[in-house]
């Protein structure tokens, strides 16, 4: 099966801002964040509503405004003091029309529509909040078995060097999640992308065969004459 999506950063935003694709949490965490990376005090705010389940956690989707372009934020609320105040660690999705790169064949600086792509973490302890940037291109073809190795457009890192392998976890979800609607299981129900890597693979073990299958049914009508 290939796990190559076609990337479009509209259908992904269109998605995300869709309540159909979406639960609803009625009683949504407080949280508390930096503002700026300048900030030396938190704000305190109540999340969306909206979210998505991603390794048993909800991940809580806002959508904002800034710089007048719309933007996504995909918030893991972390305890991270003792007064058990959730702090907004999140994933954070805009589009740009005009993001200056450097060509790697002309060494030129140009600009470009891209998606401006960041991690931020917030750090009670320093006062302030840290963002880990990768830029990458509105429509592109993206192999999720090799989703690591992409380049930033604005860096030479590659986005392993970056994220730790929890963060793909999330990354690739959230990114694969709007592109993959046609694999469903028997219960209509969405895959996730962990669940469509593994579509179409042969169990793993012993068994299997039509022969042991008529066998264990001979064991289990016998073993059932004895009760």
């Amino acid at each position: 099966m290939s796990n190559t999506i076609k990337f479009d950063y509209d259908t992904f935003y269109k998605y995300y801002t869709t309540d159909s694709n979406l639960e609803e949490d009625e009683d949504p965490p407080e949280i508390y964040y930096y503002p700026k990376t300048t900030s030396k005090k938190p704000k305190q705010q109540t999340l969306s509503k909206k979210y998505i389940t991603i390794n048993s956690d909800r991940v809580h989707i806002t959508k904002i405004i800034e710089n007048d372009k719309e933007a996504l934020l995909f918030s893991i609320p972390e305890l991270k003091d003792k007064d058990l105040n959730r702090w907004d660690n999140h994933f954070h999705f805009g589009k740009d029309n005009s993001i200056q790169i450097k060509n790697p064949i002309t060494n030129i600086k140009e600009y470009v529509p891209a998606v401006y792509f960041h991690k931020t973490i917030q750090h009670p302890e320093k006062k302030g909040k840290e963002l880990i940037n990768c830029y990458f291109y509105p429509e592109m073809e993206m192999n999720m078995n090799i989703f690591e190795n992409m380049k930033c457009l604005q860096r030479g890192y590659k986005m392993r060097e970056l994220y730790t392998k929890k963060d793909f976890i999330y990354i690739k979800e959230i990114i694969s999640r709007p592109f993959l609607e046609h694999l469903v299981n028997n219960n209509n129900k969405k895959k996730t992308f962990l669940e469509a890597l593994t579509l179409g693979k042969k169990p793993s073990g012993k068994g299997g065969t039509k022969k042991k299958t008529r066998r264990y049914r001979r064991k289990s009508v016998r073993r059932n004459r004895r009760h």
